[in-house]
């Protein structure tokens, strides 16, 4: 069933790539902005991570890829996929195969895709009114180039461009003028360098694939003693938000982001959707702006000192934020499990001016043994924090109803705030998604996604330490409580007044040691499991069993009707060992000593009980051992 069946609006996912990112961030707060417009309610679907397959991988990459299987695809109207965001090629045919099967429309920004609506960017234009205005309006001549990555379509295909408007104004191309930065701060510093030691005369101009490699470029002639534009000229490309504060403002395009949306929602709202198998291009061009790096005083930097102290204000008050979310973690060790829940994970929060914030847990996160005490149901997985400014509440749910993304998903869908889904994950798999109801106006992504990250150590830290708790506790072969287990839980029982009464049943592996000796420890160890598991079988709630020893088993009842249960649990171990005996292929027979001591607690100590039903197992033990000879 679609999300919008019954309604008068039309659902979309929304999924992009790396949510920390300045444009990932202006996508969805534009996007969230106009949707009400365009009658669509629209859901987002992010990530840490591009996938990048040939940079160097993080370990988490494999199980944030779960934010694709996430996403609900049939229930959605359309798919509004972002995909040039996603490098990992396998990862976007495996999300459109999906859209596909399920007959969802797809529309595909940036990324040609068959089968699929696609909205291309056309690059080339406006790249070459850059290099055609520093080759023929200003006449430059000695122009060197800073391309991105070797091999990467549209980084060869501005590469090309540069060479063919030096072609067209009678300029020889000279591939030693061509230069690497990778469309990323580093790499341009290293290409810069080496530009120093080719060139003992710089050129006139230096023309740049993108904003970020022409910044950099202009800090390294800068430091060099050069001037831009008296000395040596500068263009960027692709309109960064920071290139406006810039000084001298860069020449530069921008992507025209509301001819992007707008076309999208058009193509969504009026079905504008093309069979299976077709693709349409749509272009959004991208707009020329003249700055002064060029050469050009057209335009200055914006004259923008309450916008640069606002961005520092906010520079900080992020460095503050992550600072703080990096005590919690450090200070963590020591607290109960509770207070992450309740307390620290709602303080940070808070700042991030948010409405609703969901957790939906795999792998039972959401019980008494992990993150919330008090005695939670094991199906209980869906924790919820609702915000009002002050702090947050929290409350507890065990479900989703009719495959809803969060419970109550269409209030909240309706609410005129955007949702945000995002795996959460840890080395191997997710530990499930979280989901958030922000403003659209104030909302930091790059806050959200440091939140995230430290939620995300925060559960490893509590698998961990579980871990680190049930080598302490269980036994290892059988799943049992060990001897370090069995006397931290019987210290708080003896210690419960309302205990009044106490049953120990002792049991041992009657000619254990025949088994190990004559048919190897492997066998023993296989035997020791179906004694755990038949005891922890034969259980009830409230009721306890542990291995203290190599064959040495202890019985804990504390309940009702204490005498008539260890005969049923008794009986129940030999009927399974009777069973076992007969229809397996051993050579040896698994049989038990038995004793059991029942008693008032009073002032008994629980050595007593031990004592008492010890002393009974090997009285029967011994009688075993007369009728064996």
């Amino acid at each position: 069933m679609k999300f919008s069946e019954g309604k008068d609006y039309k659902v979309v996912a929304f999924v992009m790539a790396c949510v920390q990112l300045e444009a990932t961030e202006l996508m969805i707060k534009q996007v969230a902005k106009r949707c009400e417009e365009h009658n669509c309610k629209v859901v987002f679907y992010s990530s840490h991570s591009d996938f990048y397959k040939d940079a160097l991988v993080d370990q988490m990459d494999n199980a944030e890829m779960a934010i694709m299987d996430i996403i609900p695809v049939e229930r959605f109207d359309a798919i509004v996929f972002m995909a040039e965001t996603f490098k990992n090629d396998k990862l976007k045919e495996k999300f459109v195969k999906r859209a596909q099967e399920a007959n969802v429309p797809m529309v595909s920004v940036e990324n040609e895709i068959d089968g699929c609506i696609n909205i291309s960017y056309d690059y080339t234009s406006p790249f070459r009114e850059i290099v055609k205005h520093m080759v023929e309006f200003h006449g430059y001549r000695k122009v060197n180039f800073m391309s991105g990555n070797k091999g990467i379509s549209f980084a060869e295909e501005r590469l090309q461009v540069y060479k063919e408007v030096l072609l067209e104004n009678g300029i020889e191309y000279d591939e030693r003028r061509v230069y690497y930065g990778d469309f990323w701060e580093m790499p341009t510093v290293s290409e810069m360098n080496r530009m120093f030691e080719d060139w003992p005369e710089m050129p006139e101009a230096i023309i740049c694939a993108n904003d970020v490699m022409a910044i950099t470029v202009c800090d390294c002639l800068r430091k060099r003693g050069y001037r831009v534009p008296q000395d040596v000229a500068v263009s960027g490309f692709d309109g960064v938000e920071i290139g406006k504060f810039h000084e001298p403002r860069l020449l530069t395009c921008e992507n025209d982001i509301k001819l992007t949306i707008d076309t999208i929602f058009d193509i969504v709202s009026q079905d504008k959707l093309v069979a299976e198998g077709k693709t349409v291009v749509i272009p959004a061009y991208n707009k020329l702006v003249i700055g002064g790096s060029c050469g050009c005083d057209r335009m200055s930097a914006s004259n923008g000192a309450r916008e640069v102290v606002e961005l520092k204000t906010t520079m900080q008050e992020q460095m503050v934020y992550q600072a703080n979310l990096g005590r919690t973690i450090v200070n963590y060790g020591g607290k109960g499990d509770k207070n992450i829940v309740e307390t620290i994970i709602p303080k940070h929060l808070g700042v991030l001016n948010y409405y609703d914030f969901w957790f939906i847990a795999r792998h039972r996160l959401l019980t008494e043994d992990y993150l919330i005490s008090g005695g939670a149901p094991d199906d209980r997985n869906v924790i919820h924090y609702i915000g009002d400014g002050k702090k947050a509440d929290v409350e507890y749910s065990c479900g989703l109803d009719d495959g809803e993304i969060i419970p109550d998903f269409y209030r909240h869908l309706e609410s005129g705030q955007p949702l945000l889904v995002m795996s959460v994950p840890n080395e191997e798999d997710p530990y499930g998604y979280a989901v958030i109801k922000f403003d659209k106006e104030s909302f930091k992504c790059v806050s959200y996604s440091g939140f995230l990250s430290h939620f995300r150590y925060v559960l490893e830290m509590v698998r961990v330490r579980r871990m680190l708790i049930d080598v302490y506790r269980n036994d290892v072969l059988t799943g049992i409580y060990n001897r370090n287990g069995f006397y931290e839980k019987m210290d708080q029982l003896m210690s419960n007044v309302a205990v009044k009464k106490l049953t120990v049943i002792s049991i041992d592996m009657f000619k254990f040691k025949y088994i190990n000796d004559n048919f190897g420890h492997s066998e023993g160890d296989k035997a020791l499991n179906f004694v755990g598991t038949t005891i922890k079988n034969s259980l009830k709630s409230g009721e306890l069993a542990a291995r203290i020893g190599g064959d040495e088993f202890l019985i804990i009842l504390y309940a009702d009707n204490q005498e008539e249960r260890a005969e049923e649990i008794i009986s129940y171990i030999n009927s399974e060992a009777d069973f076992y005996n007969k229809n397996n292929d051993k050579d040896y027979k698994v049989l038990f000593s038995i004793g059991t001591c029942t008693e008032y607690v009073n002032e008994r100590s629980l050595d007593h009980f031990l004592r008492e039903a010890d002393e009974k197992m090997y009285a029967h033990k011994n009688k075993q051992k007369e009728e064996d000879r």
